[in-house]
């Protein structure tokens, strides 16, 4: 299992963006990003497609292979209510998911 962060704001030159920015579009919104250990050890090159599940639900995915992200860990950014990520979430402490074929 890895730990799930689910980006609810975009990062760019000190500013902090939200959905609603003109630069939203320019991340992929069905796209998961993890270190290059784990997608190795998982079997996931760049671009594939995966399944990423917790809590009885699974969101299609394709992979971003990235040493931004820390080994242990994937993010995912949220960009819309229709990608379902907030089903992915414990509201009670970390998420732990697991990423699949």
């Amino acid at each position: 299992k890895l730990v799930l962060r689910v980006a609810n704001y975009l990062f760019r030159h000190d500013k902090i963006l939200d959905a609603e920015s003109s630069l939203a579009h320019h991340f992929l919104a069905s796209t998961v990003h993890m270190h290059p250990d784990d997608a190795g050890r998982l079997g996931f090159k760049e671009g594939d497609h995966a399944n990423v599940s917790a809590n009885g639900v699974a969101v299609e995915v394709r992979v971003a292979v990235s040493g931004k992200c820390n080994p242990g860990a994937v993010v995912m950014p949220w960009v819309s209510d229709e990608q379902n990520l907030q089903s992915l979430v414990n509201p009670e402490g970390p998420t732990l998911v697991t990423v699949s074929r």
